[in-house]
């Protein structure tokens, strides 16, 4: 099986002797254009490079006496012979990396977009960001030369578009990775759309009590050909404490958003259920929610029941809505409360008032 290594953190001797192979080579380089960007850089995975094969101990003696051994065989470079030319696999291979564009879109106030990989090489901060300055503990270093998602963004979503058809191409679903407690990163709705030559993901962060206040590193690993991965870096910022951007309420009998600090509700005998709306202030923000729980103070008077976004879902600046329905038993009044949990931020309570009258 071919090992796998990340182009550009070789052993320093393989380093060397490419030097040194270059200076021998000088006088047929001279002149001769570069075409297209170098992969060979952190970040780009590569199979079968040759700096992963250990030398063979009897080529090294073949390169050693080559010229002056029994046949009078002269060295390459006095016969003039020419490099061998790149593989034709190997030329295809980094075509279908240079005509790959790849993305990250999030929503933290405002659309965020992160140019990842294009004409072969990482862009921006994910060419400069390792796995040292990732995990480093200078907080302000760290910053400086990774990508940060804020802590108001749930979700990153990747976008990428290439030429050429997909059949040539070896695209997986990518995975994503993070040692830290507390962060539990996970890839969903994968699709590719051979038609119009791009694809998508998205990254769900899913951060917990245990990693809020925090900068958080992970790896995205995506495969692109055979012999190609894309590795990068980023950090998620997972909020804590008050969700001060959150804004809960309900709708009134003239279908009215009135919020709960505006005005106390008190929900008359009469009415049944009431309509509760969730968002967040932020533009373009986005925020997972668990489904909410509701009680009453006192069961035996009145129960309820919860319908709409139950089941949780994601807050944004477009109202999310619960019907809170109620099933009077009996005479009497009582308090209704829902707590509405978005992690890593504390959860949040709101009551408000059910007179059941005359009860049923």
């Amino acid at each position: 099986m071919a090992r796998k290594r990340i182009v550009g953190v070789g052993a320093v001797p393989a380093c060397l002797a490419v030097v040194l192979l270059s200076l021998c080579l000088w006088g047929y380089a001279e002149g001769r254009a570069h075409v297209g960007p170098d992969l060979k850089h952190a970040g780009i995975v590569r199979q079968d490079d040759p700096l992963d094969s250990p030398a063979d101990p009897l080529d090294e003696v073949d390169a050693a006496t080559s010229g002056d051994g029994e046949d009078g065989a002269a060295p390459a470079e006095d016969r003039g012979d020419a490099p061998a030319a790149e593989s034709e696999d190997a030329v295809d291979n980094d075509k279908l990396v240079r005509d790959l564009f790849l993305q990250f879109v999030s929503q933290d106030g405002a659309q965020t977009v992160n140019e990842v990989l294009g004409e072969g090489d990482l862009l921006g901060k994910f060419k400069k960001c390792t796995e040292a300055l990732a995990n480093s503990e200078d907080e302000a270093l760290a910053r400086e030369n990774c990508v940060v998602i804020k802590s108001n963004a749930e979700h990153v979503y990747g976008e990428f578009f290439f030429m050429g058809q997909v059949s040539k191409y070896s695209f997986e679903v990518p995975t994503v990775t993070s040692k830290k407690p507390g962060l539990n990163p996970e890839i969903q709705d994968y699709a590719i759309d051979e038609e119009e030559l791009e694809g998508s993901f998205s990254i769900s962060f899913g951060c917990t009590a245990e990693a809020a206040g925090k900068l958080n590193p992970m790896s995205v690993r995506m495969k692109i050909t055979p012999q190609t991965e894309v590795l990068v870096w980023l950090l998620k910022e997972c909020g804590s404490g008050e969700l001060k951007d959150l804004a809960i309420g309900y709708v009134n009998k003239a279908d009215e958003m009135v919020s709960f600090a505006q005005k106390k509700l008190v929900v008359d005998a009469l009415s049944v259920s009431t309509t509760l709306y969730l968002m967040l202030a932020t533009e373009g923000a986005q925020l997972e929610f668990k489904p909410p729980v509701a009680n009453s103070s006192d069961p035996g008077i009145a129960s309820v029941n919860l319908r709409g976004a139950a089941k949780g879902g994601v807050l944004s600046p477009d109202p999310a809505y619960i019907e809170v329905q109620y099933q009077c038993k009996m005479r009497g009044r009582v308090t209704i409360s829902l707590t509405l949990s978005a992690p890593p931020y504390d959860p949040t309570s709101v009551e408000w008032g059910k007179d059941c009258g005359g009860g049923v």
